[in-house]
């Protein structure tokens, strides 16, 4: 399945050209079903790099830029979530988000949660801390609520089998719900993990 990647960067990262980050950093990667990976974070541009106020800039090189990370969350995504927050990163304004870079309230931080917002990861609206990394408490939280629960996680705890999620993203919301309830009522206590399976 399509997968989004939260990440963070603390102050002193190392970047690809040899400087540091000053403030550090916090992005978020999409990868595709063939597992082609595209990055977005939002800084100033380039004739304004380290300003707390600037016009502001999607890069797609935060990937590759940043040569380590404090933290980072890979989760399972649907197609439509994933479609969302590509068209996010690739035109913010269309989604509300101003592109005027503020250390305040318009910063990297505040683009990467209002991404995950649109995608319904994020539905409290949540805005993020000032500190890149004040953020990783609050993204080790985050639940897909499109699956009723963080799928890692599930799977992690022997609740579900992996192939609950096999072509969730080509089955409704309601039809997933049911389908999971079904299974839920036809299961019978047994000492092993339950499986799941969604119909094809």
């Amino acid at each position: 399945m399509q997968t989004v990647t939260i990440n963070i960067a603390g102050r002193g990262t190392p970047l690809a050209d040899g400087t540091t980050s000053s403030r550090g950093h916090m992005w978020y990667s999409l990868t595709d079903i063939s597992g082609s990976a595209k990055s977005y974070g939002f800084a100033p541009d380039e004739q304004h790099h380290g300003s707390p106020f600037a016009p502001g800039k999607v890069y797609t090189s935060d990937n590759t830029n940043y040569q380590s990370r404090e933290y980072s969350k890979t989760i399972e995504i649907t197609q439509a979530q994933y479609e969302v927050m590509r068209n996010f990163g690739d035109r913010p304004q269309d989604f509300g988000f101003s592109t005027s870079y503020s250390v305040l309230n318009n910063s990297c931080i505040d683009f990467t949660w209002k991404a995950l917002e649109k995608a319904g990861l994020n539905t409290s609206g949540f805005q993020g801390h000032i500190w890149p990394t004040r953020n990783i408490d609050d993204v080790k939280n985050i639940v897909n609520t499109r699956f009723g629960v963080d799928p890692q996680l599930a799977i992690a705890l022997g609740l579900i089998d992996a192939r609950i999620l096999r072509d969730a993203s080509d089955m409704s919301m309601d039809d997933i719900i049911t389908d999971l309830q079904k299974s839920f009522n036809q299961a019978q206590t047994v000492t092993s993990p339950i499986i799941l399976y969604l119909r094809r």
